[in-house]
């Protein structure tokens, strides 16, 4: 299992484990769901909103990492967006470099099968 590191935490989480990956998907189909319905709001106060920007990234840590994630990595009494979305960039880009090493493995898979074919 691998595992990502997000503010000196390390948690399990390997894109390449089709459950993981699905739960991944889910999660950010559900924060673009989210946001779109936010935007679409008018007449929320500016606190309004950061504090709803900070309950989706809550949410996406908590279903993606687990809800002791969620604990460790944000502060729930005291919400913060600048903390909120330095959490939200790190989880999104230690699973793209998951994702980007697994594309990797996927092509010298398929080379190395065209390879034999033309031996």
């Amino acid at each position: 299992m691998q595992t990502i590191t997000v503010n000196n935490h390390s948690f399990d989480f390997d894109i390449m484990d089709v459950e993981t990956a699905e739960r991944y998907e889910a999660a950010m189909q559900t924060v673009s769901d989210r946001v779109t319905a936010l935007q679409a709001h008018k007449g929320l106060k500016n606190s309004e909103s950061m504090r709803a920007q900070c309950e989706i990234v809550r949410d996406m840590v908590s279903s993606v990492l687990g809800a002791e994630a969620a604990e460790q990595l944000l502060s729930s009494d005291k919400p913060n967006l600048h903390e909120s979305f330095a959490v939200f960039q790190a989880v999104f880009d230690a699973v793209e470099a998951q994702s980007k090493e697994a594309s990797l493995g996927f092509k010298r898979v398929a080379d190395s099968i065209a390879a034999h074919k033309k031996a």
